[in-house]
């Protein structure tokens, strides 16, 4: 049976299917400011929102495509954060000797060394954090984190942990 009411009415309709060519838009790489543009939204907020409110329903192939090119953009930037973690070390015998800057500058190979040390520790950690990043949002997109509940009762605060099997499904079954 069609969907009754305004569900189906031609402002509806319109609205829809702007919102689709917005995914649309969005999967080819276009920005939020451009497809504003494009769709004429007021701005680049009201085009992340029709976006979103397109995902969230099921008649929308275009959000699929996304989330999967999303999911697979999350990967490239894993593997790039895996590689730099397994990137060795540099060795002393990476500087074979002291650095002349070309204002005469002489910079001892242990102070060239111990730099670059520094500076690959400081691109693992920050590699470590991306990963970290990458992961919650690679959680979020596939709804992988379980909801937790906080009550307040006075001064107790509980933290209950919701089986997402218990959950009601979501109108597309999943």
């Amino acid at each position: 049976m069609p969907p009754r009411g305004r569900q189906s009415s031609p402002r509806t309709l319109g609205i829809r299917q702007k919102q689709a060519r917005a995914v649309e838009l969005r999967a080819a790489g276009w920005s939020l400011d451009r497809i504003a543009r494009e769709l004429e939204y007021a701005d680049r907020s009201a085009a992340s929102k029709a976006i979103q409110a397109s995902l969230g329903r099921v008649e929308s192939d275009s959000a699929d495509t996304l989330r999967q090119l999303h999911g697979e953009r999350l990967a490239m930037g894993y593997r790039v954060a895996v590689q730099i973690l397994e990137e060795a070390y540099p060795k002393p015998d990476d500087f074979p000797e002291d650095d002349v800057s070309p204002r005469g500058k002489v910079t001892p190979r242990e102070e060239l060394y111990a730099m670059a040390i520094a500076a690959r520790a400081e691109l693992k950690l920050a590699a470590i954090d991306r990963l970290t990043r990458l992961m919650e949002r690679e959680s979020k997109l596939h709804g992988l984190d379980t909801p937790v509940k906080i009550e307040a009762n006075g001064d107790v605060l509980q933290t209950i942990l919701i089986d997402p099997r218990t959950l009601p499904l979501r109108p597309n079954g999943g």
